[in-house]
């Protein structure tokens, strides 16, 4: 389960590594295919890296009473986890109407602090300073529905261990529509694993010149171009062509080593990706107003 992600050409793994390679010059941190399955403990039917929700969810929330701070019970934590965990019956798009309130809005959990017994807020990402969140992306993640279908996205990008964006890449001669057919079978029951795009907030199909856009139930047709206005002149071709830190690097050969040497070749000197600078920010992605 924890062996290099496999691809139909080397091209393709290119194509994939340079998004990668500009999303991480953007903050995102790697996580290995193996963490990945690690962080969910072999459990490929949860869309979240449960070890690092945990962990993030315990640092981000505190009860404060008379000036001091008290941690959250585990028992609250499970009752955080587990409404993520949940399936939803209604549909991958009343789902995500409802993680996206919680995310957006917190959701209230009881404990005792002292004589003090009510229901406290508790939130799942920390609106009020971005940076107190953690940023990960993974490649070639791969979701089971229980006694069901087996999808594996191209790149995942998740906040404290919550999948909030699905990207699928494309080699510049296969159209982006590909990629969009792709995330739409993805959520469908039966075809996909709905439960991936539960708490998801932008779905990208895109090669290197025309990248697609979407959210959860979004159809085919209503799909946009999407276009950048905010990058300075040469910024993306910075971000692009910039060598990876030595720490990021050597992670991501973990995964993609045997398509790294290829990779030099594959960087577009005009600086075009899949994946722009701008759409991959961390500050973007997580500047969604509460």
């Amino acid at each position: 389960m924890s062996g290099s992600p496999q691809f139909t050409t080397s091209e393709a793994g290119g194509a994939q590594l340079q998004a990668l390679h500009t999303l991480i010059n953007c903050g995102w941190r790697y996580v290995t295919r193996a963490e990945a399955d690690q962080w969910r403990a072999g459990r490929r039917t949860l869309p979240f890296l449960e070890t690092l929700l945990r962990a993030d969810l315990a640092r981000i929330n505190r009860i404060n009473v008379d000036g001091r701070a008290y941690p959250f019970s585990e028992a609250n934590i499970d009752a955080a986890v587990r409404r993520l965990a949940d399936r939803i019956p209604e549909g991958v798009v009343r789902a995500n109407e409802r993680m996206t309130d919680d995310l957006m809005l917190g959701i209230a959990l009881p404990q005792t602090i002292g004589a003090t017994s009510r229901e406290w807020p508790f939130k799942f990402i920390d609106w009020s300073d971005w940076r107190a969140n953690t940023f990960q992306v993974t490649s070639e993640y791969t979701v089971v529905e229980p006694g069901g279908p087996t999808i594996r996205a191209d790149l995942v990008l998740f906040i404290n261990g919550i999948p909030l964006a699905v990207i699928e890449v494309k080699v510049f001669h296969v159209a982006a529509e590909e990629g969009v057919s792709q995330q739409i079978r993805n959520q469908k029951t039966g075809e996909g694993v709905p439960a991936l795009f539960y708490a998801a907030q932008l779905l990208l199909s895109a090669n290197s010149y025309d990248p697609r856009y979407g959210t959860v139930g979004t159809p085919r047709k209503l799909w946009s171009v999407w276009k950048e206005r905010e990058d300075p002149a040469g910024f993306a071709e910075e971000v692009v062509n910039r060598s990876l830190d030595t720490v990021e690097g050597k992670r991501v050969a973990l995964d993609f080593a045997p398509h790294m040497k290829r990779h030099n070749t594959l960087k577009p000197s005009s600086g075009r990706a899949a994946v722009s600078p701008t759409t991959g920010s961390p500050q973007r992605l997580s500047n969604i107003p509460p």
